[in-house]
This record gives structure tokens, C-alpha cells and sequence, in this order.
């Protein structure tokens, strides 16, 4: 009997365990490609990897792996010269790992560039594991932790660079994004990426930029948030938010010259939803993530 009473308590702290654990959301990040800089006299492209914590208080950044594919008939990337932008006190230079190019995979036909497919690893370390890496907060908005460069094969042509994730490039990946977060010395959790910003040239990127700077509160929230800008609307924008199935739950427009908007959101349930900006001609301006908690 008391090796039964034993048994018995060790499976009910288990399950308490468990239950705490499963109360606990993992720490979230988005991700994306932003275009740095093009330089039309050499064809060389500057496309900058931004991370962005979209939780309420801070995080340490600890390593980090991206995989991504890229239309290498347009493209190829510049593995020498593809840096990291982090302190070297903390983290190791950035290792460009499984490069290839001139993949024909068109049987798959789940990226619209698989008869010319182009990938790459890259990899950031940890050195510090004593005290954690970069920190990043919820004000911080987008923090640029490397920079790739690609040489540009065809002046004016079309070009897309995707994030390798489940869904979209899952057929062609045996690895995915991961990014770590720095606990303490003995512990890296794995952080959840809740967006991810793939590039094409057809976006337009200069709209993208122009209210990259938001700032989205509170968040999580019960029953509004408040939308400023760093400059007014030169046009107007609608501001969408959806469930994660992609359905649209709510839209309001700011119009021209707004500079903040405050979005009820007392008939929406507890969730996680994605807000977007898309301005007059369609395009997605600003994207990020809004917890509901009631």
C-alpha cells in the first residue's frame, strides 16, 4: 500500500507538472527578409534578417538557424560576403552551410521558382552562455541580426526569397527556421516563430518601410488596442485583423493624415490574432501578432 500511495503521488505531481507546463505560452518571435540596399552599377542586392519579440517584457536572443530558398535564376547568393550583424562578444560569425543553386525540382511544385531552386543554411551561436545574448523587448519593434548579399543574375526580373517553415517549403526541407531563447546558464528554450516575412520583389517594399515603425498596445490586451505611427498616413490604410485560419475577424480604416487609431476588440474571444496594414493599392504595409486574454 505505500508503495502504491508512492506511485500515486509521484503521477500527481507528474500531471501537475504537466498542467503548469501546458499553462505556460513559449515566448514568441516574427521573423522576415527587409531590402536593405540594391545596388544597380554592380547588380548586388543588400536583404537584412529582422527578428521582432512580440510578447509583453523581454527575452534573451541565444542561437539562431535560418533556412530559405531563393530564385537562383535571378539570384545567387553571396556566401563570403553574408554577415551577422550581432556583437562578436557574444555570438560566432555567421556559417553559410548546405549552399546550393540550380535545383530543378518542378515535379514538387510548391514554390512558384522550383525549376531554379536556390537554399542555403545559415547559422548565428551563442558564445556567451554565462550571460545570454542580445536582449530584446516588446518596444524594441524590428532588430536586424545579419545581412545577406546576393548578386543579381537579371536586371529587373522578378525574384523571391521564402522562409523554409512547415506548409510551404516542407516538401523540400529536411530543416526548418529555429531560433533560441537564453534562460540562464544551464538552460536555451526554443522560441516559437509566429510570423514569417518572406521577400519578393513585386512587393512593394518602399510602402513596407514607410510605417515599419508601429507601435501596437496593449498587447496582450482584453478590449482594444491603440495603433501609433512615427509619421501621418500619406494615404489611407485598413487595418485587418484575423483568426489563425486566415478568416477576417475585424477591419477599420485610418485615413489620410491619421497618425493613431484605437481598435475595439470587446466582441472578439480569447485568442491569438494577426493584425495587418494594407494600404490603397493592396499591399501589406505592417503585419505582427495581437493576444486577446479575458
Amino acid at each position: 500500500m505505500k508503495n502504491l500511495a508512492n506511485t500515486s503521488a509521484k503521477l500527481i505531481s507528474i500531471l501537475a507538472f504537466l498542467f503548469v507546463s501546458m499553462q505556460v505560452s513559449a515566448s514568441e518571435i516574427e521573423l522576415r527578409f527587409a531590402k536593405a540596399d540594391y545596388n544597380a552599377d554592380k547588380q548586388e542586392l543588400y536583404v537584412d534578417v529582422e527578428v521582432q519579440y512580440t510578447n509583453s517584457g523581454q527575452l534573451a536572443l541565444a542561437g539562431q538557424n535560418y533556412r530559405f530558398f531563393y530564385s537562383s535564376e535571378v539570384l545567387e547568393l553571396d556566401a563570403d560576403a553574408t554577415t551577422s550583424l550581432l556583437s562578436q562578444e557574444n555570438y560566432s560569425d555567421i556559417s553559410v552551410d548546405n549552399h546550393k543553386s540550380g535545383v530543378k525540382a518542378d515535379k514538387v511544385n510548391q514554390l512558384s521558382f522550383d525549376n531554379d531552386l536556390g537554399f542555403a543554411n545559415l547559422s548565428i551561436d551563442l558564445h556567451n552562455l554565462k550571460n545570454g545574448g542580445i536582449v530584446l523587448t516588446d518596444n524594441d519593434g524590428w532588430v536586424t541580426v545579419a545581412r545577406l548579399k546576393f548578386d543579381v543574375k537579371e536586371e529587373g526580373a522578378a525574384y523571391d526569397i521564402v522562409w523554409g517553415r512547415e506548409g510551404v517549403s516542407d516538401l523540400y526541407a529536411t530543416a526548418f527556421v529555429e531560433m533560441g531563447e537564453w534562460v540562464s546558464a544551464s538552460k536555451l528554450d526554443k522560441l516559437s516563430i509566429s510570423y514569417y516575412g518572406d521577400l519578393s520583389s513585386q512587393d512593394n517594399s518602399e510602402a513596407y518601410l514607410a510605417v515599419a515603425d508601429v507601435k501596437v498596445g496593449p498587447n496582450p490586451t482584453a478590449d482594444f488596442i491603440n495603433i501609433t505611427l512615427e509619421r501621418e498616413l500619406q494615404d489611407a490604410a485598413t487595418v485587418v485583423l484575423r483568426d489563425m485560419t486566415g478568416r477576417t475577424v475585424k477591419t477599420q480604416v485610418m485615413g489620410t493624415g491619421s497618425i493613431s487609431t484605437r481598435v475595439d476588440l470587446s466582441q472578439l474571444g480569447s485568442s491569438s490574432y494577426m493584425l495587418e496594414m494594407i494600404d490603397a493599392n493592396s499591399n501589406k504595409v505592417y503585419n505582427t501578432q495581437v493576444v486577446v486574454a479575458k
